[in-house]
C-alpha cells in the first residue's frame, strides 16, 4: 500500500513537473508574445510622436507663412489708405482751387454789375436831370 502510494505521489510528482515545464514553456511563449507587442507598441508611439512633431512643424509653418501674408496686406492697406488719403486731398485741393477761381469770377461779375448799376443809376440821375429842366 505505501509502495502503491508512492508510486502514485512519484507519478503525480512527475506529472506535475511536466505541467509545470509545458506552463514554463507557455509563460516564457507569452513573454516573448508580451515583449513582441510592447517593441511593437513602442514603435507605433514613436511613430505617433514623430507624426504629431510633423504636424506640429507644419502647422507652425502654415502659421508662419499666414502671418506673413497677414503682414503684407496689412502694409498694402496702409499703403493703399496713404494713397487714398493723398488722392482725396488732392482732390480737395482742386476742388478748393476750383471752388476759388469761381468764386472769384463771381466777385468780378458782381464788380462788373455793379459798375454797369453805378453807371444806369449816374445815367438815370442825369436823364432825371434833363427832364426836370426840361419840365421847368
Amino acid at each position: 500500500l505505501q509502495q502503491r502510494m508512492l508510486t502514485e505521489i512519484a507519478e503525480l510528482s512527475d506529472k506535475l513537473s511536466s505541467q509545470r515545464e509545458a506552463l514554463e514553456v507557455k509563460l516564457a511563449e507569452d513573454k516573448g508574445s508580451v515583449d513582441l507587442v510592447d517593441e511593437k507598441l513602442q514603435r507605433l508611439q514613436a511613430a505617433v510622436d514623430d507624426a504629431r512633431m510633423e504636424d506640429h512643424q507644419a502647422l507652425q509653418e502654415c502659421l508662419q507663412v499666414l502671418d506673413g501674408h497677414i503682414g503684407d496686406l496689412q502694409e498694402q492697406l496702409r499703403s493703399s489708405s496713404l494713397e487714398q488719403a493723398q488722392l482725396t486731398t488732392s482732390a480737395v485741393r482742386s476742388a478748393e482751387k476750383g471752388f476759388n477761381t469761381a468764386m472769384d469770377s463771381w466777385k468780378r461779375g458782381l464788380d462788373r454789375l455793379e459798375e454797369r448799376l453805378q453807371s444806369s443809376d449816374l445815367r438815370l440821375a442825369q436823364q432825371s436831370e434833363k427832364l426836370a429842366k426840361l419840365e421847368t
